[in-house]
């Protein structure tokens, strides 16, 4: 080789490393997330990205700027990623399989003056000091936006923020502060506040993953995501990555377990699950454990009920809408070591449906639901399956991820037959282990769990007596308990050492008016009622502040929800004056049936009150279990109160369930108030058959508003869903479907 020759690759070579690829990346200008711009101390996620990237041959460019600007940029194009998304703003991102890390709304009081969380009304005249430009939950930011320019939201901007909220809270001259937790710990660090000593700390909300997010699209981003997990596990297992968080006074977000020991979780609950089949649940309880036990085709994401990929890695649509196609993963294997292919797809599912399938099993609760309209179910080979629909159905693909559509074991069902329900085997991430009714449920990791195996290596599902639960709790015996009642909120938030966590679950509460019946037949009856009741009164006598009041009949974090339609307001003057014009100027006398339960018994008590005062003269009908139902369902009540939890996140679920009048069939009704409308029918109708998400919308929020004006419903509120945890458990997630997860939790 000439010399001119090995200069000119030499040269290139040198080019090479002189122009490598630059990653253009943006983010949050605050610490300790990714810093300021000009500072020598450029944040932890900044760190961790250049150790990653850089170590890689390419050049990271990092660009601090306002979130929203940070999202914009690599929404077009401009920067390749951004710093400190998580899943809720990264929709459409990529977001790779490690993060940098979790992250939690807390709050701050001065000691001695305690102060919780629960809902809109606690903040009622509460000076409230938050960081300017930040992403709080959705109630504090609605209350931030709504009070924004007043005394009572005092918004800074600029250097050192969550100090200088610190000093105002220490100095009385605000009430509360409200700050992401990380940056608690930084605070601590840099300005050396014992915290601890001075202030007490309460949670708001849930714990968020935070993520470098990439543009989707881009042919390299897959690559770039790989290489980022890759790098934090080599960071991990190097030292480094402890090194950097040691210069911001933070902690590594995974558990770092001694050789040879392992990680034990206790959840409880004062219910037991009914059954540990599919096909046979119904209830909250049961749901949670079969979620731990089985997969199915897709899944509702962590944080909402958007559906994502489980064991069918991609499906597409034929025929407008009528046939759906899946494609499974390869090489994934039950808990008793069979393969999971399109057979058993096939019997997992026509066991519920197909009369003619050898292991039909009628009468099951969930299955005209889930699998309503589809007509065939078959293997198009080892790993397709083709379901094929009467119609085109647009909530399907959501009705694929309910527990009743779970993939089971064909083997270990023909093997234990009808007791299949006691001795459950799935694919999923825990392996179930031992079942002692009224004691407790053990499962075990799944050590070949497909997407790797989960930090817990024992979790225990225990049933404890409503009277013991939080004195087990409080001793430290429980990790964390799911379904707390308000009551057991309240002295979970005065411990020290135990906190809450609040999802916005699928559900709503309302009294429902007979509309058969007189004078429920007559509309200025009905809306004298919605402004005769005091929604705020209820929230905060009933549910202790821990719900939001109800306008429409779904919850407002479902996609779909109309938010201009105003509630009718708490007008007792404004009742009358309808009564009055609807010709019973005097009242009248009525009843309200309901379930026998404390929280239904205050309900009825103050719904009497509000009533009473307009001249309406309520009896309240207290029924038990058995025999309420019977009698709702053949609307023999004039009044009802009525609940209902989501079951596929679908607007449908709610809408046409409940308020559609092919559901309002005496012996089966779900439509307690009778409620017959032919153009909410059609709406409702033109909603199921279109795959277009945005026609949908427009559809479901055209339903609201008819639903609103002839008003067969008070919407009465939105529950959250309770769990206490103690302050070393983390990855725990309150779903908005009412189940709790845990694939991913651990404790310190």
């Amino acid at each position: 080789m000439s010399k001119l020759s090995l200069l000119l690759l030499v040269t290139l070579f040198s080019c090479q490393h002189l122009f490598a690829q630059t990653l253009v990346i943006s983010g949050q200008n605050r610490m300790p997330f990714s810093g300021r711009s000009g500072s020598s101390v450029p944040g932890y996620m900044v760190e961790v990205t250049r150790a990653i990237f850089e170590s890689k041959g390419y050049k990271v460019e990092y660009r601090s700027m306002p979130w929203r600007r940070a999202l914009h940029q690599v929404d077009n194009g401009i920067a390749d990623a951004v710093l400190g998304a998580n899943r809720a703003e990264a929709r459409g991102m990529l977001l790779p399989e490690e993060s940098f890390g979790f992250v939690e709304d807390v709050f701050y009081v001065k000691k001695g003056e305690p102060w919780r969380f629960v809902g809109l009304n606690s903040l009622s005249g509460m000076r409230l000091g938050v960081v300017g430009g930040v992403e709080y939950g959705p109630e504090i930011a609605d209350y931030i936006r709504k009070n924004e320019g007043t005394k009572y939201v005092q918004i800074l901007y600029g250097e050192d923020v969550p100090a200088r909220n610190l000093d105002k809270l220490l100095y009385g001259r605000t009430d509360i502060v409200v700050l992401p937790s990380q940056v608690e710990r930084w605070v601590r660090k840099t300005k050396e506040i014992p915290l601890g000593e001075i202030v007490s700390r309460g949670t708001i909300g849930q714990e968020k993953d935070i993520f470098i997010a990439f543009a989707q699209g881009k042919k390299d981003s897959e690559q770039l995501a790989k290489l980022f997990s890759d790098g934090i596990r080599e960071l991990r297992q190097s030292g480094k990555l402890k090194i950097i968080l040691d210069r911001y006074g933070l902690q590594d977000w995974k558990p770092q377990l001694k050789k040879g020991s392992s990680m034990e979780f206790v959840y409880a609950e004062s219910a037991e699950p009914v059954t540990l089949d599919p096909a046979e649940a119904y209830d909250l309880q049961s749901g949670t454990v079969i979620n731990l036990i089985f997969d199915g085709l897709v899944r509702y994401r962590d944080d909402s009920t958007e559906v994502e990929p489980d064991l069918a890695k991609s499906w597409e649509i034929r025929n407008k809408g009528t046939e759906w196609i899946f494609q499974l993963r390869q090489g994934i294997r039950f808990h008793d070591g069979t393969a999971l292919d399109a057979d058993a797809v096939v019997f997992s599912f026509r066991r519920q449906f197909d009369k003619a399938f050898p292991e039909y099993t009628p009468d099951l609760v969930y299955a005209d639901f889930t699998f309503k309209n589809v007509k065939s179910v078959v293997a198009l080979d080892k790993y397709r399956v083709k379901i094929t629909l009467d119609n085109p159905y647009a909530p399907f693909l959501a009705n694929m991820a309910m527990a009743a559509a779970k993939i089971i074991s064909p083997s270990a069902y023909k093997t234990e037959g009808v007791s299949f329900n006691k001795h459950p085997v799935g694919t999923g991430p825990f392996v179930f282990e031992r079942w002692q009714p009224g004691k407790e449920i053990v499962l075990r990791s799944n050590l070949e769990y497909w997407r790797g195996k989960s930090y817990i290596d024992k979790l225990t599902y225990k049933v404890v007596p409503g009277n013991q639960l939080m004195k087990e709790f409080l001793s430290g015996k429980l990790d964390v308990v799911g379904g707390l009642q308000p009551e057991e909120a309240l002295v979970v938030e005065n411990n020290a050492t135990t906190s809450l966590q609040m999802g916005n679950v699928m559900h709503v509460k309302y009294l429902a008016m007979n509309m058969e019946l007189e004078p429920f037949n007559k509309l200025k009856v009905r809306q004298a009622i919605n402004h005769a009741i005091d929604k705020k009164l209820i929230i905060n006598d009933v549910t202790q502040g821990f719900a939001i009041p109800a306008v429409n009949p779904m919850p407002p974090s479902m996609w779909g929800y109309n938010h201009e339609i105003q509630d009718y307001a708490y007008d007792p003057a404004r009742a009358r004056e309808l009564l009055k014009e609807a010709g019973y100027p005097d009242g009248f006398e009525t009843s309200i049936a309901y379930r026998g339960r404390l929280d239904n018994e205050r309900l009825g008590a103050i719904i009497k009150r509000n009533l009473d005062q307009v001249g309406i003269r309520v009896e309240l009908k207290s029924m038990t279990r058995e025999a309420y139902f019977p009698w709702v369902d053949q609307g023999k009540h004039q009044m009802a109160f009525g609940r209902w939890f989501g079951d596929n996140g679908d607007p449908d679920n709610f809408l046409y369930v409940l308020l559609d009048y092919d559901n309002a069939v005496k012996g089966k009704a779900s439509n307690y108030a009778f409620y017959r409308s032919e153009p909410l029918h059609e709406l409702l109708l033109a909603a199921q058959s279109s795959q277009k998400r945005q026609q949908r919308i427009t559809l479901y929020r055209q339903a609201q508003s008819i639903i609103n004006q002839d008003a067969p419903w008070v919407p009465l509120y939105h529950k959250q869903y309770i769990i206490a945890k103690s302050e070393q458990v983390h990855g725990v997630i309150p779903h908005p479907t009412g189940l709790v997860r845990f694939y991913r939790a651990w404790v310190e």
